[in-house]
């Protein structure tokens, strides 16, 4: 019976977890506003699949089999705070940009074209 009454409070609180991920409504409204782009080899301009982005070290992500990514949870911030984007691969040099989130439902486009590759 405890582990019952474990199991369904644990429930409760991932569905009221779950429920609150964008109190101000569907993804790219309220104050989110959305990074993307492309992540292509400098030498030969072809995307890279499976490269790494970090988004203010707290998000990470890979890009598909087209090197696109793209995250539309980035919070609106004060003035003067920068999100800070680095994309990654295997072989390849890191490269790191900054963007400045400064309207909600704003869309930003980081473009990355790493040096290096196999």
């Amino acid at each position: 019976m405890r582990h019952a009454v474990l199991l369904a409070a644990a429930f409760a609180a991932c569905s009221a977890l779950a429920a609150c991920g964008n109190p101000a409504g569907p993804v790219g409204q309220g104050n989110y506003g959305t990074i993307f782009g492309t992540v292509t080899s400098s030498a030969s301009g072809k995307p890279i699949a499976g490269a790494q982005i970090v988004i203010s070290v707290v998000v990470k992500q890979s890009t598909d089999t087209n090197g696109l990514y793209r995250y539309t949870e980035v919070p609106v911030d004060s003035p003067g705070i920068d999100e800070t984007v680095i994309a990654s691969a295997a072989g390849y040099q890191s490269q790191t940009k900054t963007v400045h989130v400064a309207a909600a439902g704003q869309q930003y486009e980081l473009d990355f074209q790493l040096a290096g590759g196999p």
